[in-house]
Parts: C-alpha cells; sequence; structure tokens
C-alpha cells in the first residue's frame, strides 16, 4: 500500500514509492489500477499543512514568468531579426526590419525663380543651367560656361522651370514634376488633367502654385500643392490666362489680355481687383504691368502710377531694378533694354521671344529656331546651350 493515501510523505518518498509500485505491478490500465488501490488519490492541501512551501513555490513561478517575459522583450525590441539592414521601406511603406521609411523630405525654403519668371524655359543657379528647348522632348543642364552638359529627365513640353536647393521643378504633359538637379528621385506632384494646361508654376516657400487652363472648359483656376504631397486646394476659380505671379505672400494674376489684374492671399483669401492689364510682375515695391505698347509700375502701397511707352512685342519683358527688358516689335524683336529715367539699347542683337534675367546674365529663347542661348555680361550675342 501506497503511504501517500493515509499520511503525508515527502517528494522523494513519493517518486520512490510510485517506482517500486509500479515496477512490481502486472501491465494494467489506469482505471484498474486506481480501483484496486481504493479509488483516486487524496489531494492533499499543501497550503494548510506546508505553508513555506507553498510560498517557495509561488516565488519560483514568478521568477520564471519574469525570466520567460524578460526574454520575449529582448527578443522583440533589443535585438530585432533584421533581414536587410539597408532595407528601411520606401514610398511610404515600412521596411522589413519594421522600421519606418525614412523621414519625410524637408521642402527647400525660398522660391524657385525670379516673381516675373512664370513661363521660364530656363533657370540658372549656383552655376548650372537648366533648360528645355525645341523640340522639347526633355529637360536638360549645363555648368554656366558650356561643360558637364546632359540630361535631367525625359519629361516633354516642360516649362515654368524653378531651381530651389537640390531640387528642380517645372509643369510639363505628365503634370508638376520634381526631380534632383542630379537626375534622380523624379517625382510626379500633381497630374496633368486629361485636356487641360499647367502653366505658370512657382515654387514658394514649401508650396507649388500652378494655373489650370484650357479654354471652353470648366473648372479652371489656381491651385496650391504642398511639397509634401498633403490635399492641393483649389485657391480660385478664375483662369489667370493672362499670366500669374507670386511675391510676399500674395498672388497676382490677369484674367486675360484685356482682363483684370487681381491681387489675393497666398491662400485665396482678401481678393481684390487692382488695373486692367496683364503679365503681371512684382518686383521690390512696385507691380509692372502691359497694356498695349505701354509697361506700367504701380506702387503696391500707395497706388501711384506710371507709364512707358515702347514698341513692345507681345507681352515679352522682365524687369531688373530700374530697367526695363523687352522685345521690340519694330526692331527685328531685338531685346532692348529702358531707363524709367529715359534711354534705350540693345541689350541682345538676335530675336527674342522670352528672355529671363539672372544677375547679368541673360538667357532667352530664340525666335527663329526657339532654342535657348546665354548671353554673358557685357555682351549682346547670345551662345546657343547644348
Amino acid at each position: 500500500m501506497l503511504s501517500w493515501q493515509n499520511k503525508e510523505i515527502s517528494s522523494v518518498q513519493l517518486r520512490q514509492e510510485v517506482s517500486a509500485e509500479v515496477a512490481n505491478s502486472p501491465v494494467r490500465t489506469g482505471s484498474d489500477y486506481w480501483n484496486e488501490k481504493g479509488g483516486a488519490p487524496v489531494v492533499m492541501n499543501w497550503r494548510k499543512s506546508k505553508p513555506w512551501f507553498f510560498l517557495l513555490l509561488t516565488l519560483v513561478v514568478c521568477l520564471a514568468g519574469a525570466m520567460i517575459l524578460g526574454g520575449c522583450r529582448r527578443g522583440t525590441e533589443a535585438d530585432p531579426v533584421v533581414t536587410d539592414p539597408d532595407d528601411n521601406g520606401e514610398n511610404g511603406e515600412p521596411g522589413e526590419n519594421g522600421e519606418p521609411d525614412d523621414p519625410a523630405v524637408p521642402p527647400p525654403s525660398g522660391r524657385g525663380n525670379r516673381p516675373g519668371h512664370y513661363e521660364a524655359l530656363a533657370v540658372e543657379a549656383d552655376n548650372w543651367i537648366y533648360y528645355t528647348h525645341f523640340p522639347y522632348s526633355e529637360v536638360r543642364k549645363v555648368r554656366s560656361d558650356g561643360t558637364q552638359a546632359g540630361t535631367l529627365s525625359g519629361d516633354t513640353n516642360a516649362g515654368s522651370l524653378n531651381q530651389a536647393g537640390e531640387w528642380v521643378f517645372y509643369a510639363a504633359d505628365a503634370g508638376v514634376v520634381q526631380v534632383r538637379t542630379d537626375g534622380s528621385d523624379r517625382e510626379v506632384k500633381f497630374p496633368r488633367p486629361s485636356g487641360y494646361l499647367l502653366r505658370y508654376l512657382s515654387y514658394v516657400d514649401g508650396f507649388f502654385y500652378v494655373a489650370v487652363l484650357q479654354e471652353g472648359l470648366p473648372n479652371q483656376g489656381i491651385l496650391r500643392i504642398p511639397f509634401d504631397g498633403s490635399t492641393p486646394l483649389w485657391i480660385s476659380s478664375d483662369a489667370p490666362a493672362g499670366g500669374m505671379c507670386v511675391a510676399d505672400g500674395f498672388i497676382y494674376y490677369s484674367t486675360g489680355m484685356d482682363g483684370t489684374i487681381y491681387r489675393m492671399g497666398v491662400d485665396g483669401s482678401s481678393r481684390e481687383a487692382l488695373t486692367a492689364g496683364f503679365h503681371p510682375i512684382v518686383d521690390g515695391a512696385y507691380l509692372y504691368y502691359a497694356v498695349e505698347n505701354t509697361i506700367k509700375r504701380r506702387h503696391l502701397v500707395t497706388g501711384d502710377e506710371m507709364g512707358l511707352t515702347v514698341d513692345l512685342y507681345g507681352n515679352s519683358f522682365q524687369v531688373s531694378g530700374d530697367d526695363i527688358y523687352y522685345t521690340h516689335a519694330v526692331d527685328d524683336l531685338k531685346l532692348h533694354r529702358a531707363n524709367w529715367g529715359g534711354g534705350t539699347e540693345v541689350a541682345v542683337a538676335e530675336p527674342v521671344w522670352k528672355a529671363f534675367l539672372y544677375n547679368q546674365v541673360i538667357l532667352f529663347q530664340n525666335h527663329d529656331d526657339w532654342k535657348i542661348y546665354r548671353v554673358p555680361p557685357g555682351s549682346t550675342t547670345g551662345t546657343l546651350l547644348p
């Protein structure tokens, strides 16, 4: 008879007695064995009989559990399983190691071009020129000295070029596009709606401003697109067919050649009509614009105006300080420079369609071959960009 049925014994004695009993017994089922021994074993109340044992057992269980849980935490937090240490995810998705994607690319500060260059086909910065010219099949770059020419992207019909920080921005057939100055990380920030044109793109302090245009179609207007990819905002339902520039927290735009120039906040607030005219350019304290063959400037605070009558061809003029550069409608479309104090001279002795000013450098689109040329300081003749 097993002693534990009627008295308390140690666990060592219990194992010894059970082992001897089983060794001397024939093979039987579990139920036969317990029936012969007088029924199921008596459950001992160890809590009452041996309180120190219960406390010791509880302590051992708690320590074992803590070790197991601690080991689990070390395996998931301190020592994660990494299949590829360089995999940080792409396009905002987590990588294989569970880490988030690379931090969001911060928007470059400042602006991407001068306020009057909202139709720029070329921009020069940091001794590099980024440009596109006929047949408008790609965006190119070249050093200012004509070396290291190459292709930046294969975007077609690009225009309104901007450059800020490590980025070049433009409007093209694909939409509003950004690409790094080395040609990497090209991204369409806003796809071009089918049937519409995207014009007058300006990048200023983390936002793109672009006109969505197409005569006869609805939903034209001005769109503000955040650099970080969040939701674009329609800030005006007016169609700025006569030009649009962004300067000093305001947007200036014209509704057409015979239209009105308006000013509003960059969020679309406080819209007001200023004057009749087109091709608005803000430079310093003045708004410049065209009315037929007269280039006018209007003081932004006092509203005082004065005009400079010239033989203006189209709306091709730019401003630099007190000088006005304009395509002369009579003198073989040469680029003339006039001063508000009087006097005029030839700045570029070639037919000019559009001109863009960077310090004392002039980049222009030739009216004959539609290519981009660079005129260095002190010259009136341009060099064709490759």
